[in-house]
């Protein structure tokens, strides 16, 4: 038999209410309010903390501040998350199943190589462009974040970069390449050269709030050159001495 828990902690003065919701049984109007009360305020304090992350890492933010913005006290924060650091686990986690769903959700795209990558990074930029605070966290988790709670994010670290290369991997897998083509040195060089690109234009997203149209074109163009140059060379066969 499945019973679906949810607890719900609702505090009146020195009071501690439990809920334990069975969906089978009718409770009141009034404790199902109580209830999604509760956990809109969480999500409030996980949307606040993951903003004030983003933008000043883990040592420096300031958890009175998160408590200001969200418009709780700071016993009801510790009450939930028992700690600074668990709020921070509990945020980089958030932060990280936001764009693992996201990225799940890209299709890929039909057409030639340079095609289908462009799409499939096109769509990653979207959900950054969208939410711009996550890609400052994901920065500030690979930059700022202590050791000793970077071993606790890391596996979320690698579900991210798994999606991202068995999605270049399935467009990989259609290429016809040259005979006498090492398909592992192949891709380790389209990784390069897309890392390269990423970085530019993570870099003004980081720097800002805000990506425009233009400058995402520039670089897309940039990106579509170069790919064009690893699938069809540099040099004229034919021109070359040997």
């Amino acid at each position: 038999m499945n019973i679906f828990l949810l607890t719900a902690l609702l505090t009146y003065e020195s009071t501690m209410w439990y809920y334990i919701i069975d969906p089978r049984v009718n409770y009141s109007q009034r404790t199902r309010r109580m209830i999604t009360i509760d956990i809109l305020k969480k999500d409030e304090i996980l949307n606040t903390s993951l903003a004030e992350f983003a933008e000043h890492g883990y040592e420096k933010t300031n958890t009175n501040k998160i408590c200001k913005s969200a418009g709780v006290s700071k016993g009801l924060i510790f009450h939930y998350f028992g700690s600074k650091q668990k709020l921070y686990l509990d945020t980089v986690e958030k932060c990280i199943d936001d764009i693992l769903a996201y990225f799940k959700s890209i299709l890929m795209q039909e057409g030639n190589f340079t095609f289908a990558i462009l799409g499939y990074y096109r769509h990653r930029m979207k959900f950054f462009i969208d939410n711009p605070k996550h890609y400052k966290l994901l920065m500030q988790i690979l930059q700022n974040t202590p050791k000793e709670i970077m071993a606790k994010v890391d596996d979320k670290i690698k579900e991210v970069n798994e999606l991202a290369m068995g999605i270049l991997m399935k467009h990989f897998e259609l290429l016809h390449f040259k005979k006498g083509v090492n398909r592992e040195q192949a891709l380790r060089v389209v990784v390069a050269v897309l890392g390269s690109i990423e970085s530019n234009y993570y870099t003004i997203l980081n720097d800002g709030d805000t990506f425009f149209e233009e400058q995402y074109n520039a670089i897309e163009k940039e990106c579509s050159e170069l790919l064009n140059l690893i699938l069809y060379g540099i040099a004229d066969e034919s021109q070359m001495g040997g």
